[in-house]
């Protein structure tokens, strides 16, 4: 019996030791830091719009569309003129509220895809086509102007898409230098920022004609709306 015991007390011994000697499993999970996905990368990262030259073209027949400048821009013609009254008198498209100047958007058969609202009896309308070079986005700026710069309609073509983005109110504080001369456009994280390199700027020019310090003053497109911030 007291054989036994001593076997039974060796082995629990024995067992007790190897016990002690085998490793304690741990479970560990490690959490590797990872960069952001590609598409968060490029949604955060900052797109410099620069401005370039599309190409002119001619032989633009729209009825009853008087043309002043016309461009081949990738599958688009884009057109700018006015439709012409009839003895002296609006037509359609034209009304009362949505006349003058405008953009139209053609296709290689000259079909209209996009037709803007009209921008009244300005003196300028003059397109200022700006692209970067991470997507396909193109942005026309269109200088307005009676007897002086007053401001810009600006617009996007995504894709097949055109979008009106809208009307930026606002100009350089010299007479002579065109807000589009000093505009700056940039897109991150899913913002279209237009900025401007001058240390003053006029709101509201040729109306209430505001000067303002440039402390950090821009418009912001996002989520389909165009918002200033000054």
């Amino acid at each position: 019996m007291k054989m036994k015991n001593l076997i039974l007390f060796l082995f629990s011994t024995l067992f007790l030791i190897q016990c002690q000697k085998k490793p304690t499993e741990k479970k560990v999970t490690t959490q590797s830091k990872t960069d952001l996905s590609a598409k968060d990368d490029l949604r955060r990262e900052t797109i410099d719009y620069h401005e370039f030259k599309a190409d002119s073209i001619k032989n633009i027949d729209v009825s009853g569309f008087e043309t002043f400048t016309t461009h081949q821009l990738n599958q688009f013609k884009i057109v700018t003129g006015y439709y012409n009254p009839v003895d002296g008198k609006i037509v359609p498209p034209d009304s009362e509220n949505n006349n003058g100047r405008r953009l139209l958007v053609l296709d290689s058969q000259n079909k209209i895809l996009f037709k803007s609202i009209g921008f009244g009896d300005i003196y300028l309308f003059e397109p200022h086509f700006f692209k970067n070079d991470h997507n396909d986005k193109i942005i026309i700026v269109f200088q307005i102007a009676y007897e002086y710069f007053m401001g810009a309609e600006a617009f996007l073509i995504d894709g097949n898409s055109i979008k009106y983005i809208g009307n930026m109110d606002i100009e350089s504080n010299q007479m002579e230098l065109p807000m589009t001369n000093v505009l700056k456009i940039k897109e991150a994280d899913r913002k279209i920022n237009f900025t401007f390199e001058t240390d003053s700027l006029l709101l509201q020019p040729g109306s209430k004609d505001i000067f303002i310090r440039n402390n950090g003053t821009k418009y912001v497109y996002e989520n389909s709306e165009l918002n200033f911030y000054r």
